[in-house]
């Protein structure tokens, strides 16, 4: 929580830069030179601030005024990973915390904000000697990932699930329960399985057959007894004519 509050304090900085105030001095390799930040354009390059809110540009750099160890109107220093934007809040979550891991950088950005601000809104001490970000921690992300993308993931390393049905049965006091396992089926199963199949596959046929065997029993003296009609009548024809011919 000591690195994120001096985020906020130090958050400050960004605004001078879209506002248009100056830093008088940076204290970069062992010397102070007088510079200035330049306030925030109305655009960036071919984007306009007025049309696209998200225009941003490169790192911000502080610039050389007057100072026997720079030129006037050159970049001094560079602040790693902090971006210039239209509006405080682009400038923030597009910038991301890589100068938070490496502790000259962080020094030199104290040191930027003691020179001018220590009277008017001085920062505790309990900021001033925080340390930096542990570099080496385990961590899913990187030290360039911006601000937007940490609060996208809630700046969370790892969701661990605890479940408490006792807690959620006597909290919830449920009528019934219930619950499907998942699992593949073993070699006992598969056999009990088809088995079952095969069986029941049979019982279904002996059942048809008999089903079947039944109609044609009762339909067969239907059927028969059209022919049987027939067969009668040509028997008589036939003795008919016999008779004539005698």
């Amino acid at each position: 929580m000591g690195q994120l509050s001096s985020l906020v304090h130090l958050s400050l900085i960004a605004s001078g830069i879209e506002n248009g105030f100056k830093y008088q001095s940076l204290f970069v390799n062992d010397s102070w030179l007088v510079i200035h930040n330049s306030p925030s354009p109305l655009a960036f390059n071919s984007c306009a601030c007025s049309v696209y809110p998200e225009c941003a540009t490169a790192y911000v750099g502080f610039e050389c005024i007057l100072g026997n160890n720079c030129t006037a109107g050159t970049t001094v220093w560079t602040v790693p990973g902090l971006i210039l934007a239209c509006t405080h809040y682009e400038s923030m979550f597009s910038s991301d915390l890589r100068c938070f891991y490496d502790q000259v950088c962080f020094n030199t950005i104290l040191s930027n904000y003691n020179v001018d601000m220590p009277d008017r809104l001085p920062l505790p001490a309990s900021t001033l000697n925080i340390p930096v970000l542990n570099k080496s921690a385990p961590s899913r992300f990187s030290t360039t990932d911006s601000l937007d993308a940490l609060f996208q993931q809630l700046a969370v390393e790892e969701w661990e699930i605890k479940g408490d049905f006792n807690g959620y049965y006597q909290a919830c006091a449920p009528a019934s329960c219930t619950y499907t396992s998942v699992q593949r089926l073993n070699i006992i199963d598969l056999v009990t399985t088809v088995v079952g199949l095969i069986g029941g596959l049979f019982v279904s046929l002996r059942l048809l057959a008999r089903f079947a065997i039944e109609i044609i029993i009762v339909a067969k003296p239907c059927w028969q007894k059209p022919r049987d009609d027939i067969e009668h009548r040509e028997r008589n024809r036939s003795t008919s004519m016999i008779t004539l011919l005698k």
